[in-house]
């Protein structure tokens, strides 16, 4: 089962401390890791060992009392010192393998150290947390997990399981080169109101798994109806606009029928294109049950891997500061992680955040407010980018 207090802490210690380890420290623990892995192997093996040698002498015993070579209470004093021995082994393996794991728990302890990150009074609210790792469990497909956290965990508001299921099952079925399932849900889905976008990113998603197929068809030497699919499938005008060297090189392939390995197409045998249609797969899905691409665990996790070593630096300064204003500039964390529009002014070359939001000049230029007050002289400031000059009240603020 799943302990969902144990998780929380880890997770809360792990994330949150891991960019304070440094790489000879990191690397130390992961050694420990792989040699308490090791460890539990041949502990395993032994156990299995010693379980085997107890059953063996059992045999032999109940053989020995069956043909008459043995007495019953000969027997019996046999099998107690087999046993003793046994269990006395069984128990040294095992108090052994304990003190291993203890020590890796110290080494866990000594070397992940917590961070204050967030304000005094504060802290991460546990329901939430138990619903956004329940939610990234069932976007994993790990169905039985989810349902084991919220039982012990007691979830207040779970995730619906229904969203993610019939998705896994054709995932499933993509896994297992079968395309059919797939096809039927563009088929169905292509029914309801969507945006633009939506609809193109559908037809790029249709015409990847109708590749497939083609491909499928090829590998199995079926030329004739590699042409017929061609002509059923491939000619709505948007493939022969958006897709047509693709078109044009599965026709090439038909050229090479049943030995497409041999041929100038054999690429198109690459494992990476059902993978690649998967995740295509999954994201299409996700936007028409109206779930964001990636799971918010997942997102967390990436952006505080990217923001921990600056928040680890800013914690320290803060400390060595002693309150005194220190602005905190987060790193870039590229369009994967870039949900809303941000600006980074010209002048002091810093993003804009709540505390220091864009403003909009009267000449239509576009500043910081920080910069702003720096370029205030008197009453009045100028703009750095043409001659017009202005009052600070003159500005509007932007909202991105």
């Amino acid at each position: 089962g799943i302990n969902a207090e144990y998780m929380g802490h880890f997770l809360s210690v792990y994330f949150f401390s891991i960019s304070s380890m440094s790489e000879a420290s990191l690397s130390e623990f992961e050694d420990q890791c792989v040699h308490v892995f090791d460890h539990s192997t041949q502990t395993y093996d032994q156990q299995q060992r010693v379980l085997d040698g107890l059953l063996r002498v059992f045999e032999n015993a109940k053989s020995a009392l069956l043909q008459d070579q043995a007495t019953v209470a000969g027997t019996l004093e046999q099998l107690l010192s087999a046993v003793s021995a046994s269990q006395q082994e069984s128990s040294q393996l095992f108090t052994t393998h304990t003190q291993e794991l203890t020590r890796l728990g110290k080494g866990l302890d000594s070397t992940l150290r917590p961070m204050e990150l967030y304000q005094a009074g504060w802290a991460p609210d546990p329901g939430v947390c138990h619903q956004i790792i329940q939610d990234h469990f069932y976007r994993m497909g790990a169905f039985e997990a989810a349902q084991l956290l919220q039982a012990e965990a007691g979830v207040a508001t779970p995730s619906p399981a229904y969203m993610y299921k019939e998705m896994h099952a054709i995932i499933d079925s993509l896994t297992a080169k079968q395309l059919q399932p797939a096809l039927d849900w563009c088929t169905q889905y292509s029914a309801q109101e969507m945006s633009n976008a939506q609809r193109s990113r559908l037809a790029d998603l249709t015409f990847a798994l109708h590749k497939l197929q083609i491909i499928s068809m090829l590998e199995k030497g079926e030329r004739e109806p590699v042409v017929q699919y061609l002509r059923a499938h491939m000619s709505t005008q948007h493939y022969t606009h958006a897709h047509s060297r693709e078109i044009h090189r599965l026709m090439g392939g038909v050229l090479w029928t049943g030995r497409l390995a041999e041929s100038p197409y054999k690429d198109l045998l690459s494992p990476q294109l059902w993978v690649d249609v998967a995740c295509v797969f999954t994201s299409v899905a996700c936007a028409a049950l109206g779930l964001p691409k990636d799971s918010h665990l997942a997102v967390t996790v990436c952006a505080g891997y990217l923001a921990l070593p600056t928040l680890t630096m800013y914690t320290a300064l803060r400390t060595r500061l002693k309150g005194l204003q220190c602005d905190l500039q987060m790193p870039d964390f590229g369009g994967e992680l870039q949900f809303h529009s941000t600006f980074s002014c010209p002048v002091v070359q810093q993003a804009s955040t709540p505390t220091n939001p864009p403003m909009l000049l009267p000449c239509q230029h576009v500043l910081s407010q920080a910069a702003v007050h720096s370029l205030v002289k008197g009453s009045r400031l100028k703009c750095p980018y043409c001659p017009s000059e202005f009052t600070p009240a003159q500005c509007l603020q932007l909202h991105l």
